[in-house]
């Protein structure tokens, strides 16, 4: 009886289950992408230069 009324909510909610993942995805690779940039050597370089003017 849990199961089938569980079922039922995710059926009705899942454009809210959706929208809720779709959002979490993309945080993360938003904060990989950033992750990768600070730590890159080219970016790193081109501040390095910048600072030193």
């Amino acid at each position: 009886m849990f199961a089938k009324l569980a079922f039922r909510n995710v059926q009705r909610q899942i454009r809210s289950y959706l929208i809720y993942f779709v959002t979490v995805a993309l945080s993360i690779a938003l904060m990989f992408a950033v992750n990768n940039l600070s730590y890159s050597d080219r970016i790193r370089n081109c501040f390095y230069g910048w600072w030193q003017i």
